[in-house]
């Protein structure tokens, strides 16, 4: 399985590349954000 992290600060293609993302079976959408510094904060 891959682990995915998505960072963009435009709401509406963040959401729609999670939304597509949630339906791979291979991959983990782990994070989806729109910034670095609230994925950092967001990672284990």
């Amino acid at each position: 399985m891959i682990r995915v992290a998505v960072v963009d600060d435009d709401r509406m293609l963040l959401e729609g590349l999670a939304s597509w993302l949630s339906g791979r079976a291979e991959l983990r959408l782990v994070a989806a954000v729109a910034t670095v510094d609230a994925l950092l904060a967001a990672l284990p």
